[in-house]
């Protein structure tokens, strides 16, 4: 939808609403560069082969997409649309990595949203030239939950998963018949509320009493931790909790991974606000 504004010397402007209509100016980024690695990696340079090879494989880089696969130690985000090629920079990454600075596979850990995902970048990495199936697969590759999971049940903690939401929300449904507030809230609710207590590190001691429904709540969440511990249970987002607490208290194991575990990649995540 646009606006038509008229200017001085009877030229007509066209421009989106919302834009200030003042002088019309619309914001925006400068053009994209055309240029790819063909002619941004020169021949003379020491990783030259690795993206050249790369190039024979139908992968040409951008110039931030370059930066970004070469940037190995320290800190890196890479932010951009749907499509746009993040997943092949971090598996270019990983190749240039293990090819060029010829990582140990089994020092990498590579992170993903889900098991698909995980496997795919397995895949893809392992057809990157100069790599192998193999070397693939020594990656620790694997969701936030299953390689945390593999951890805590190396260190002894092997209570059942709630692999289902049903399961959570009966169990929730009977607290709240047991505290007669089956009429107040809703289980779905409360299992929600209780993963965003979870994601945020609040346990029922840290809620606020003020209110009646501030106790409540915690009453029922309380009752919940109380519930699994009688059942021997915990659920997924009692793992990223219990991780988190090994890495915190657990000096030993936080060294043991720290010296197997040199280079963190995490293909895509997603926090609860």
């Amino acid at each position: 939808m646009t606006t038509n504004i008229k200017f001085k010397g009877n030229k007509s402007w066209y421009y989106p609403l919302g834009i200030n209509e003042k002088n019309g100016v619309i914001p925006c980024t400068r053009i994209a560069q055309n240029f790819t690695s063909e002619e941004i990696v020169k021949d003379h340079e020491k990783d030259s082969y690795f993206f050249r090879s790369l190039e024979k494989y139908g992968i040409k880089l951008n110039e931030r997409q370059i930066e970004a696969v070469r940037n190995v130690n320290g800190p890196v985000i890479t932010l951009a649309g749907a499509g746009s090629g993040k997943t092949s920079v971090l598996t270019s990454k990983v190749g240039y990595m293990m090819n060029y600075k010829e990582i140990n596979p089994a020092n990498i850990m590579i992170l993903t949203f889900t098991k698909k995902a995980a496997e795919e970048m397995k895949s893809r990495i392992s057809d990157l030239p100069g790599l192998s199936i193999s070397g693939a697969r020594q990656l620790l590759a694997g969701t936030f939950h299953s390689i945390f999971l593999r951890v805590i049940r190396n260190a002894g903690i092997n209570q059942k998963i709630i692999s289902s939401e049903k399961m959570k929300h009966i169990a929730i449904k009977n607290i709240l018949r047991d505290l007669k507030l089956a009429d107040s809230y809703e289980p779905e609710t409360i299992v929600s509320m209780i993963g965003y207590f979870k994601n945020h590190m609040i346990k029922p001691s840290d809620l606020p009493t003020k209110s009646v429904i501030d106790r409540e709540l915690r009453d029922i969440y309380a009752m919940y931790e109380q519930w699994k511990e009688q059942q021997n249970m915990i659920d997924f987002d009692d793992i990223l909790v219990i991780m988190y607490d090994l890495l915190t208290t657990n000096f030993k194991l936080r060294e043991l991974i720290q010296e197997k575990i040199k280079y963190i990649l995490v293909d895509e995540f997603q926090v609860r606000p």
